[in-house]
C-alpha cells in the first residue's frame, strides 16, 4: 500500500496538548504556574521563548504508551514524528512502525521506552533517521481514554469496516487459560489462548465513540485484510487524533470550564513532555500558520525502505522490519527527502 497525502492533520497531538495548556492558563493562570513549580509536574520549565529548530524546521516526537495501571513504564504502540517548516507553513508526519528492529538494543523500537524512557526513543530515532528531534510528548492509553470520555466522546467516520477476533482483554494478556504456554514464543502463539481476547467490529460510516471504543479502533492489529496492517493502524490513529483535537478545540468544550479543568488535570498526570509554556505559546501561533493543504504523511514500511526478513534467532524469533539496504543510511536519506520535499497542494479531487 502506497503512502497517501492527507490535508487535515495540523500538528496532531501537539495542537491538542497546547489547546489544553492554553485553556487551563486562561481559566486559572495562578494555578497553572503553581503547577509548573511542582517537581513531579509533567510540564518542563523553560527559559527561552524561541522554538528549537534545525534548517528552518521544528520536529516533534509523539508517543502513545501502552502502560498498564500502576506501571512506571511500557511499550510505545504509536510512534509519530511531526516536522513543521517555520517559514514555509508546511508540515510532514512520519509514522514509524512498532516492529522496526533496532540492532544496538536488540529489540523492536516499541520496546526502546522500557530501556530509557522518552530519551531512549528520541535518541534512537535521531540516530537511525538522521533527523534531530527537538520536542516530545508521551501520552499513555489510560490518559487518552479518559480525555475522550471527559469531552463527551468523539465522532469518527469509519471508512473501512473491519473485524478483529484477537483484541487483547486488558489485564488478561498473560493468562494461559489453564493451558501450558508453548515452548517458543512466536507472533502467532498468543492466539492459542482464546480467553485473552475479545472480538471487536467496526461498521462503515460515521459513529460516536467513547474512550474505550476509540482506543480499540486505533489499537486493533489482527483484522483480516488491509486493516490489519501497520499502515492502516497509523491512518486510524491519525483520524482519531484529529477527531479528538477538533472536539477539544470546539466551542462545546472550550466554553465548559469544568471540562477544561478536568482535561487539564488528566493531562497533567498522564502526559510527559518537554514542551513548556513559552514554547506552547509559539506552537499555538505556528499551528495557526500551517497551511492545511500542505500537510503530508508517510509510513515507513515495506512499500518504501523496509522489508520483513525470515523470523529467526537473530531477531528473537519475532516478526520484524529492517532496512532494505542492510543499514539505516537509506532510511535516513528517504526521511530527509520526504521532510524537505517541495510541498504541493492536493488536486481538487483529493479527499480531505
Amino acid at each position: 500500500m502506497k503512502p497517501t497525502k492527507k490535508s487535515k492533520k495540523p500538528l496532531l497531538i501537539t495542537v491538542l496538548i497546547l489547546a489544553v495548556i492554553l485553556v487551563a492558563f486562561l481559566l486559572n493562570p495562578l494555578r497553572f504556574f503553581k503547577g509548573l513549580l511542582i517537581p513531579v509536574s509533567v510540564f518542563s520549565q523553560v527559559t527561552g521563548q524561541k522554538l528549537q529548530s534545525t534548517d528552518g524546521r521544528t520536529n516533534i516526537l509523539v508517543l502513545g504508551l501502552d502502560r498498564r495501571e500502576g506501571e512506571n513504564s511500557g511499550r510505545t504502540d504509536t510512534i509519530l514524528i511531526g516536522s513543521v517548516g517555520l517559514t514555509t507553513g508546511d508540515a510532514a508526519l512520519i509514522s514509524v512502525p512498532r516492529d522496526l528492529w533496532i540492532p544496538t538494543l536488540a529489540v523492536k523500537i516499541n520496546a526502546a521506552y522500557v530501556y530509557g524512557g522518552a530519551a531512549s526513543v528520541r535518541g534512537t530515532l535521531e540516530k537511525i533517521l538522521g533527523l534531530p528531534i527537538h520536542y516530545f510528548a508521551v501520552v499513555d492509553f489510560s490518559t487518552f481514554e479518559k480525555a475522550v470520555d471527559i469531552i463527551g466522546g468523539i465522532t469518527v467516520n469509519v471508512e473501512n469496516p473491519f473485524t478483529d477476533k484477537y483484541y487483547p482483554i486488558d489485564g488478561r494478556e498473560d493468562d494461559t487459560c489453564g493451558l501450558e504456554a508453548l515452548p517458543e514464543a512466536t507472533e502467532s502463539s498468543e492466539f492459542s489462548f482464546p480467553c485473552r481476547f475479545e472480538k471487536v467490529q467496526f461498521a462503515k460510516g460515521e459513529q460516536k465513540m467513547d474512550g474505550k471504543t476509540a482506543l480499540k479502533f486505533v489499537r486493533s492489529r489482527h483484522s483480516v485484510g488491509d486493516e490489519g496492517t501497520d499502515f492502516a493502524r497509523s491512518a486510524r490513529q491519525q483520524k482519531i487524533i484529529e477527531a479528538l483535537g477538533n472536539k477539544i478545540l470546539s466551542w462545546e468544550v472550550l466554553a465548559n470550564p469544568l471540562r477544561a479543568e478536568s482535561l487539564f488535570s488528566t493531562f497533567k498526570t498522564g502526559l510527559e513532555t518537554n514542551i513548556g509554556f513559552f514554547e506552547a505559546e509559539k506552537f499555538y501561533a505556528l499551528g495557526n500558520k500551517v497551511d492545511l493543504s500542505l500537510v503530508r504523511t508517510v509510513v515507513l514500511d515495506e512499500d518504501n525502505v523496509l522489508y520483513n526478513p525470515p523470523m529467526g534467532p537473530v531477531y528473537g524469533g519475532a516478526w520484524v522490519l529492517i532496512p532494505r539496504g542492510g543499514d539505516f543510511s537509506g532510511v535516513a536519506d528517504f526521511v530527509e527527502k520526504f521532510v524537505f520535499s517541495e510541498p504541493t497542494a492536493p488536486s481538487p479531487s483529493s479527499k480531505l
